[in-house]
């Protein structure tokens, strides 16, 4: 209140100046205490003006919303908290006409007990002696009974099903008070009651489902308000709707629709399971015997902004129930609910201050901001956008945790064998971009175009590091071959153009390769035709002499040109996609093509040049293109999926043992969430949306 560097003789002048009385204790506990005072007293003034507005604006039939809250984080299963506090809100006026704050503990008197001495005069916070529980029902007694004493009658109460406040209401304050349920506890209640039936019904763990039986739930009774018969029987048509059986159904369910098919269920199917059914039967006809409490559902949302805004003023991470602070601190609640930030002036002036300058302005910024974020927030277009984000946030997770595996369960440790458990992760991420990665160049001249060939040249180009070797074949080169390339193998001597070169073992040949790749950190390997022809013969070679593995630690990736400029360039612009032909086109050279170190050092030049600002990450392949490749050929044979779908799995490193394991981590949803997700930054799915191709897919994998 008052800052700066004043020391206590200043601000005793200060005050007696100012005409405010000293305080004996000139500590912030004093400062609070006095402060304290007049901000209860403001709160309880706010209430009883905001009560007569209610009572003005309803003719005397008051409807109120009321809920209560503890200073204690739990978990559902501990009810043990020393404090708690409460609100009655007005329907019209969307204000606090009532507040209570019950405490067990006063520091004080705790202190002189144990000292054996009579507590010092104080003002004792302690007003409760029963269990934390019984708090609730006690303040919404309390503060009912207050409305009365003040001349006015609260006709319905609005409330969640989370304890026995209105029996003890109408036993205690008024028999003739009705109730009505808060919307958003009954969906909680039913989603509780659908997680628990998920430990048995493994459909239930999908979100998707529970949601979907949430929404059929809600829709009958929001559009029952006030018709318990007919709610009723509503309530028990969801699980028919649920499992395809749609004849008594109403005009929300869209089955009269010929291609209908309920999107959140598996696949787009009914559900099918028989004890589901009886659980799920059992579960909705015990809603339905309760429908005349349903027909007619209020809110407590302003209930639930209240207890947000105490939170922040006394968070339940720190223990204010000790003293008169938590009450002070449930005040200023009450008061900027009520008032919104200019109730700080005014406090400053019960205090004998200055209400200040640019504290009235900085109240002003904040209630400014307060109504343009509720503006926006209120509009349907945010509305629908947060449901969006929810939804991508909650398909995101699911997807990971089909990708991850076991992370983070409830006693997963004990249940289970560590080898038991399932921690294979399941890496579908894109590479890097070429640009961020060395790049080098590769060119393989071989003794045909089979591969099985052998390889008799070996070029590769970094910056300006070049790598070139021969190799001795171990079978003769073909006549095209040699043709192409100029080079001929005779009596165990290998001639290039006539010119005798030197050579060396094949292995030892395939292992300097290697040497030279490891000397830069996760190359990405480029060449033109690589992917068809010269990877598959060097796997070939690498796999005979038992060397793939180091080849696979040392390239991250490759790239093959041919694929990339029949990408960038469309034809007619070019005459072919022949690496001379593009080479002499782009950048006007003409070299030896078909020898290895010229293809590779004329590819550089022609990347650096035309190709490397539009290469992406998805024109990368790795290794496991070919194992991939291989092993999702028979869904293709069985028209399980397309070639296009086929190249896409293949990009995400996506082979049918992969989709096994996720499918039989989540058989319902596992599939999709993983084809279905967006790529960062897009709205492009990972593989595709299209229903018809994943349920294919799930019918193969579940043969």
């Amino acid at each position: 209140m008052i800052n700066g560097g004043f020391g206590e003789t200043h601000v005793s002048s200060l005050l007696a100046a100012l005409n405010i009385p000293s305080i004996t204790h000139r500590n912030l506990k004093s400062r609070e205490r006095e402060v304290g005072a007049h901000l209860q007293l403001m709160a309880e003034e706010s209430c009883k003006k905001h009560l007569e507005e209610e009572a003005n604006l309803t003719n005397g039939d008051l409807s109120a919303s009321f809920d209560g809250a503890w200073q204690k984080r739990g978990a559902g299963r501990g009810y043990n908290s020393l404090t708690g506090h409460a609100s009655l809100i007005g329907e019209k006026t969307k204000k606090c006409i009532s507040f209570s704050v019950k405490g067990k503990y006063c520091r004080v008197c705790t202190s002189a007990k144990k000292k054996g001495v009579p507590p010092r005069k104080h003002n004792c916070c302690r007003n409760w002696t029963g269990s934390a529980k019984s708090m609730e029902p006690a303040m919404a007694c309390e503060m009912l009974q207050g409305v009365i004493d003040k001349g006015q009658r609260v006709q319905t109460l609005v409330m969640d099903n989370d304890s026995t406040t209105i029996a003890r209401v109408k036993a205690t304050v008024d028999h003739s008070i009705t109730k009505k349920s808060d919307g958003n506890h009954i969906r909680k209640g039913l989603g509780g009651s659908l997680v628990e039936l998920s430990k048995t019904h493994k459909v239930l763990r999908n979100y998707k489902v529970r949601t979907h039986i949430e929404r059929c739930f809600m829709y009958s009774i929001r559009q029952n308000q006030n018709n318990a018969t007919q709610l009723a029987a509503d309530l028990e048509k969801i699980v028919p709707h649920l499992y395809g059986e749609h004849e008594l159904c109403g005009t929300w369910c869209k089955s009269q629709k010929t291609d209908y098919k309920p999107k959140n269920l598996p696949y787009g199917k009914p559900l099918s399971s028989t004890p589901l059914r009886c659980d799920l039967e059992v579960l909705l006809r015990k809603y339905a015997t309760k429908a005349n409490e349903l027909d007619s559902l209020g809110s407590t949302q302003y209930n639930e902004s209240f207890n947000h805004m105490v939170s922040s003023k006394a968070p339940k991470r720190l223990f204010y129930g000790g003293s008169e602070s938590l009450k002070t601190r449930v005040s200023a609640t009450v008061c900027q609910k009520n008032d919104g930030y200019k109730y700080i002036s005014e406090l400053n002036k019960r205090c004998k201050m200055s209400p200040g300058k640019y504290t009235i302005k900085f109240a002003s910024k904040l209630m400014h901001s307060l109504q343009k974020r509720q503006k926006k927030q209120s509009q349907q277009e945010f509305k629908r956008r947060r449901l969006e984000l929810k939804h991508e946030r909650s398909s995101k997770d699911a997807t990971h945790s089909v990708l991850e595996g076991d992370t983070y369960d409830s006693k997963i440790g004990l249940e289970l064998d560590e080898g038991d458990i399932d921690i294979e992760d399941i890496n579908i991420s894109p590479p890097e971009k070429a640009r961020e990665q060395p790049l080098i160049f590769i060119d393989l001249e071989t003794t045909g175009l089979a591969r099985t060939s052998d390889i008799v040249q070996i070029s590769a180009i970094c910056d300006k590091d070049r790598f070139n070797i021969y190799t001795a074949p171990t079978q003769p080169i073909s006549l095209e071959a040699s043709q192409a390339t100029g080079l001929t193998y005779v009596g165990g001597i290998l001639k290039h153009n006539g010119q005798i070169v030197q050579t060396t073992d094949i292995k030892a040949g395939l292992e300097q390769f290697v040497e030279y790749l490891q000397k830069y950190k996760d190359p990405i390997l480029i060449g033109h035709n690589i992917q068809n022809f010269d990877v598959p013969i060097l796997i070939n070679q690498l796999n005979k002499y038992d060397l793939i593995s180091k080849l696979n630690t040392s390239a991250s990736g490759f790239i093959d040109t041919l694929k990339l400029a029949k990408r960038i360039w469309k034809k007619p612009l070019i005459k072919n996609y022949k690496q001379e032909t593009l080479v002499n086109f782009f950048l006007g050279i003409n070299y030896e093509a078909h020898n290895a170190m010229a293809d590779v050092i004329s590819l550089q030049q022609l990347f650096e040049a035309k190709m490397s600002s539009s290469c992406l990450s998805a024109d990368i392949f790795t290794l496991c293109y070919y194992t991939c490749k291989e092993s999702l050929d028979p869904l293709v044979k069985a028209k399980a999926i397309s070639s296009l779908t086929m190249k896409k799995l293949v990009a995400c490193s996506l082979n049918l043992k992969k989709l096994k394991l996720i499918h039989k981590r989540n058989p319902e949803f596992g599939i999709s969430h993983v084809f279905t997700e967006s790529l960062e930054g897009t709205k492009t799915p990972r593989i595709t949306k299209s229903k018809r191709v994943i349920e294919k897919i799930v019918d193969y994998l579940n043969k």
